[in-house]
């Protein structure tokens, strides 16, 4: 009897374990999180590097920006930090310091970083800029450079828009930061139909070297997709001519677009009037795919309007999504995570019915990465300061009892104790 108590016992204690899978993983940083020590070292970007360490940029002032450095223990390293002046560089379009649009780890682990004003930068992976790359480590590009991707054969994608006139352009760079004349018109090719009315949102490099492009208008619920080939011509087989337009359902207004692994786009955006957040999922020739949630669509349960900030496909195909309440300052705090199943229905054993609710103060989460190991990171960040959040979790299982750590006071330099 009493070994059959002890099992009882042991049983239930190893299914509440297993239910428990979003929690603080103690061995990263200081018990599951890392906030920094001194503020205006803040990072609105992340990005999970080959090595499981983390990298933060953030402009610093108005001449300077830096890459911040965060170890896989979830220590921050700023003896790794690069910092440099934008201004000796910069086309001056007016703006007080370049914006920082993408930044990706090249298969070789350089990192490139896309900008309004300075063009594509390269770094080594020591952080020291990568002199043998374009010129001193710069390519000029004579638009705002939105995004830069590596493709298969190691040649770089660019694309960006002109603000003053609202055209596009994508061009191809060879692995030492040259321009490939082969590629488009001399290196250069226009990306039809995006324009002031419809925006560059995604781009995907496919499988056999083509391009496919989706963009969206912020006057108008309406979205389109092109495809080049992979010299950067239009693809004629695709869609009429290259292209092809959707509408959206009245009062569908987009505010993210992702590529799914299969191609497959989602569109996260709002439903106005009804202060709704909902999720579309079309097939890469633009039509809806009906098998996803609700012929194709899912609704965010909560009422008020939430502002996704980041979704991940986790890799058992899962979507995690993160976000939060828009202030004002007097409501309580609300970030959260949401999970779907790959078929867009709520994930009602993960949280509360799908949901994590965060109390993280002014912390917004802005970023997931995902560990080989299944562990997630959230990048946090407010005006000021940084957030480096690593969870244990097992979303087959899905979570009964969030972990609920109190950043509602954030006091300096210990603004995780609950008695301060």
């Amino acid at each position: 009897m009493k070994n059959t108590i002890l099992f009882l016992v042991f049983l239930i204690s190893s299914i509440f374990t297993n239910a428990q899978s979003w929690t603080l993983d103690s061995s990263f940083g200081q018990g599951g999180y890392y906030i920094s020590m001194n503020f205006g070292d803040n990072a609105n970007t992340f990005l999970l590097l080959k090595d499981q360490s983390v990298l933060g940029t953030h402009p610093d002032g108005i001449a300077n920006f830096s890459l911040k450095n965060f170890s896989p223990e979830g220590e921050r390293q700023p003896e790794k930090d690069l910092i440099f002046f934008q201004s000796l560089h910069s086309y001056n379009w007016n703006y007080y310091y370049s914006r920082l649009r993408n930044i990706t780890q090249q298969n070789d682990g350089k990192i490139l970083l896309a900008f309004d004003d300075i063009g594509l930068l390269r770094v080594n992976t020591d952080r020291s800029i990568d002199t043998n790359f374009g010129i001193n480590g710069i390519c000029p590009i004579e638009f705002a450079a939105l995004f830069a991707k590596e493709r298969f054969d190691n040649k770089i994608l660019t694309a960006g828009w002109f603000p003053d006139n609202g055209g596009h352009k994508m061009m191809l760079f060879n692995p030492d930061g040259q321009l490939n004349t082969d590629f488009g018109n001399n290196g250069i090719t226009d990306i039809p139909f995006v324009n002031f009315q419809y925006f560059l949102r995604k781009f995907r490099i496919m499988n056999n070297g083509g391009i496919h492009g989706l963009g969206y208008t912020l006057n108008e619920p309406y979205f389109g997709t092109f495809q080049l080939d992979q010299n950067g011509q239009l693809d004629t087989s695709y869609g009429n001519g290259g292209i092809s337009t959707h509408p959206l359902p009245p009062n569908h207004w987009i505010d993210h677009g992702h590529y799914l692994p299969d191609n497959k786009i989602l569109l996260i955006g709002s439903i106005q009037g009804q202060n709704q957040t909902f999720i579309h999922r079309y097939l890469p020739n633009g039509e809806a795919d009906v098998s996803f949630g609700t012929n194709g669509k899912t609704v965010l349960a909560h009422p008020e309007k939430n502002e996704i900030t980041d979704m991940h496909v986790l890799s058992n195909g899962h979507l995690l999504l993160i976000g939060y309440k828009p202030w004002p300052f007097n409501s309580p705090p609300h970030n959260f995570a949401v999970c779907l199943y790959p078929d867009g229905k709520i994930n009602s054993n993960f949280g509360e019915n799908g949901y994590i609710i965060f109390d993280f103060g002014l912390f917004q989460p802005l970023k997931i990465m995902e560990k080989p190991d299944g562990k997630i990171l959230i990048g946090f960040s407010d005006p000021e300061r940084t957030l480096l959040c690593q969870y244990l979790t097992d979303l087959n299982v899905g979570t009964l009892t969030p972990n609920k750590t109190d950043f509602s006071t954030l006091i300096y330099p210990n603004p995780f104790s609950t008695n301060a």
